[in-house]
């Protein structure tokens, strides 16, 4: 086996293993959602678009080892045919890839407004909606924050009290906040910070993916360009 054989080999079993590792991932997300509606995503939308973006990974996931097992056992195989359908999944994916990429680069660089038209949205369900209150009550409990903005946001968007989850600590057992208890700071800026956070970690794990999937396109060429000199020569 000629080390482009063995480069694609290794690498590509290395990806199958990561992309088995994703998929239990996607599960897991998917399913967590599915039982904890206490979550950020009722926050920005509810948490069942988190759960279908969380299944869609999955799914990707799967693709990726579907191809990355063809590329492993053409490449054992010295199998032609199975490196053609290899490039072809790859190329593919690769495509997919780099468009998903400059979607999320085109909403990213709105993010803040976007993330404040779902906290404005989600505070309007607050008094009709269980789990987006339990939601908003956990996020400004453990964050010690208060609405998008600022605390007088609840007012503003059609509720008729501040929550008690905006006292700070030493009044909130009393159910009420004097003036000037609130958390003065807004939750805009949490949340914007976890979903950029979220996204850095997906862009360079996708740009990793990508860098390794355009090697395994060339190592891929080469094994077919070799397995041809094999049978020229034979």
């Amino acid at each position: 086996m000629g080390l482009s054989r063995v480069l694609l080999f290794v690498l590509n079993f290395v990806v199958f293993l990561c992309g088995l590792a994703a998929i239990a991932f996607g599960v897991y997300v998917a399913v967590q959602l599915a039982d904890d509606k206490d979550d950020i995503g009722e926050l920005i939308g509810g948490a069942e678009i988190l759960g279908v973006a969380a299944w869609v990974f999955a799914g990707v996931a799967v693709a990726i080892m579907v191809a990355a097992f063809a590329g492993c056992f053409g490449a054992w195989k010295e199998s032609t045919f199975l490196l053609v359908i290899y490039i072809v999944l790859l190329t593919v994916l690769v495509v997919l890839e780099f468009g998903a990429g400059a979607v999320v680069v085109f909403y990213g660089s709105d993010i803040e407004d976007q993330t404040s038209d779902w906290l404005f949205e989600s505070m309007r369900e607050y008094g009709e909606d269980a789990a987006v209150a339990a939601a908003w009550d956990k996020f400004q409990e453990k964050f010690e924050c208060c609405a998008v903005n600022k605390y007088d946001d609840w007012l503003d968007n059609g509720q008729t009290s501040i929550p008690a989850s905006c006292c700070d600590d030493e009044v909130s057992e009393s159910q009420s906040c004097p003036g000037g208890e609130y958390f003065e700071k807004g939750c805009k800026s949490k949340v914007v910070e976890l979903i950029e956070d979220n996204l850095d970690i997906l862009m360079y794990a996708a740009i990793g993916l990508v860098a390794v999937q355009l090697l395994s396109l060339i190592l891929a060429c080469c094994a077919i360009n070799s397995f041809r000199k094999d049978v020229q020569y034979s």
